[in-house]
């Protein structure tokens, strides 16, 4: 049997006033990790940046290299679904977005 007490003092309890509940939203994401999670190449990724650039403006780190927010990521899964789970094209991709 499931102790009810256990479950809501360790999975249901609301987090910790002083824990930092944004430290997911701040983690970067460089454009070789983002491609890997992704499972394309980078240059896919730069392409991307190109054709839905009202969508997709990474952050540049002080050398200039790409790093992508946890929202560019969220972005970035959607249009890699709407491209190859969906079989969309740019365009309707793009129309999609729009909405």
């Amino acid at each position: 049997m499931i102790d009810q007490h256990y479950l809501q003092c360790h999975f249901f309890t609301p987090p910790d006033k002083d824990h930092d509940m944004n430290d997911t939203s701040k983690r970067t994401f460089r454009i070789s990790e983002a491609a890997r999670i992704l499972k394309v190449q980078t240059s896919v990724l730069r392409y991307w940046e190109t054709v839905f650039p009202e969508y997709l403006h990474p952050e540049r780190t002080p050398g200039g290299q790409r790093a992508y927010t946890q929202k560019d990521m969220d972005v970035l899964k959607n249009i890699h679904a709407l491209l190859y789970s969906q079989r969309m094209t740019i365009e309707g991709a793009r129309k999609v977005l729009e909405q």
